[in-house]
């Protein structure tokens, strides 16, 4: 288990490291990556997990994603923490159709949170 292996690192470090952490995988090897750059993600992952929830009150840990899914997910999370931080008069949708048909457990958890 690595717990943000590219933190204060520079790019080719992370390249390095991601590199390192992918020689370590086998046929019957699992790693699991603690990460917040999606570039690193892309690179590393064959499957991503979001989490989410309120720090000593309760998490949650999705279902595996595609990099792809996973990604749009962190990045649907992270601009709503930004638009609900800045006082502004915008209205942010996104168009997640291409995530709805995943199944109906990521279609109950988009339209809920």
């Amino acid at each position: 288990m690595f717990d943000e292996p590219s933190s204060y690192l520079d790019v080719k470090q992370r390249l390095k490291a991601a590199l390192a952490i992918r020689s370590l995988l086998g046929a019957e090897k699992y790693i699991i990556v603690v990460e917040h750059d999606l570039s690193v993600l892309d690179y590393l992952s064959d499957f991503i997990c979001c989490l989410y929830g309120i720090p000593g009150a309760y998490g949650v840990v999705t279902m595996p994603f595609s990099v792809r899914e996973g990604g749009i997910l962190m990045l649907i999370s992270v601009c709503d923490k930004y638009f609900q931080l800045v006082d502004n008069d915008w209205s942010v949708t996104y168009d997640i159709s291409i995530l709805i048909d995943r199944n109906q457990y990521l279609s109950g958890w988009l339209c809920s949170h």
